[in-house]
């Protein structure tokens, strides 16, 4: 599987650089306005927007610097299957610029778009505010499937915590769901169960609408899969979600067939989610249990309110 990860402004660079070691190998692009955070970009490839300096909050300046480098872009993403795409809602570059560039991957390739995006602090001025709110439903309507981050949240769980390392913990989910997202190419089936590949994968998240990826670690496969359903910085329902994936890491000797059936279970009686799909990836590098979770087409009241409040 082909995965290319653009981040778009400065919250979408500064992700890029927090999460550069974990996609080393894949491509990357980071597209700002500003030539000055540019210079510290981590990525392979950097693209400047407009003239070199910040658009001031103007998402209509950085929806027009952004719109003329497309073609730049999808030379650099071409032949992908999957692109996430990364920024933070508020400012001009992110909130103008990614609902073009996932306008222009959608025209000219067939690959999923996975969209993070993270919402202002409420604190924060009105005018950022209002352009999260009025870009938000356009990225979910125009990507996949889009994971919403909220700073309200970060701010919650690491109250006295530097901002930038918050962030970096932040950044470390996404840093998973890419994980999780590559495991995908390297599964053994699961007798018995309904077994999952990219294809399967795609199915389920296209025009997906919200989703979620998370990645949990634990001495068994339960408890790694209940931190894997986590989500620290956004509430989420999984309740009739259109579907599931679950991925476990571990060997052999780990995976017990109650251990997957009572996750089974979870799955479709507590949050009747009929498509759910397993794979197994063997190793023997892994001391405990890792195990991968997608749910796509879930709800979120936080998301919901933010947008309608």
């Amino acid at each position: 599987m082909k995965i290319s990860v653009i981040g778009i402004g400065g919250r979408g660079l500064n992700a890029l650089n927090n999460i550069a070691l974990d996609i080393k190998d894949l491509v990357s692009i980071a597209v700002d306005t500003d030539s000055l955070a540019l210079k510290t970009a981590k990525a392979r490839h950097i693209i400047q927007a407009g003239e070199g300096r910040s658009t001031a909050g103007s998402m209509e300046l950085g929806r027009k610097a952004v719109e003329a480098l497309t073609p730049k872009i999808i030379e650099r993403i071409e032949g992908s299957e999957v692109v996430v795409v990364i920024s933070g809602l508020g400012g001009g570059t992110g909130s103008g610029g990614h609902p073009v560039v996932i306008e222009a991957i959608k025209s000219q390739m067939d690959a999923l778009v996975l969209s993070f995006v993270t919402v202002p602090f409420r604190t924060e001025a009105l005018p950022r505010i209002n352009n999260a709110k009025a870009v938000l439903p356009q990225i979910i309507e125009l990507s996949d499937m889009t994971i919403v981050h909220f700073n309200d949240k970060l701010k919650e769980k690491h109250p006295s915590m530097a901002l930038p390392r918050a962030y970096r913990m932040l950044d470390k989910y996404i840093a998973n769901a890419i994980y999780v997202l590559r495991s995908l190419d390297q599964i053994t089936p699961i007798p018995g169960l309904m077994n999952v590949d990219f294809n399967v994968f795609k199915s389920i998240a296209t025009k997906s609408s919200l989703g979620f990826i998370g990645l949990g670690e634990g001495t068994r496969v339960p408890e790694a899969f209940k931190k894997a359903c986590e989500s620290p910085y956004c509430d989420v329902d999984f309740a009739n979600a259109r579907g599931a994936v679950v991925v476990v890491e571990s060997a052999e000797t780990a995976l017990s067939t109650s251990d997957i059936f009572d996750i089974q279970g979870i799955i479709t009686t507590k949050y009747n989610v009929t498509n759910a799909y397993f794979g197994f990836k063997p190793t023997w590098t892994v001391h405990a249990p890792k195990v991968g979770f997608i749910a796509t087409n879930i709800k979120s009241n936080m998301v919901s309110k933010f947008i309608e409040g």
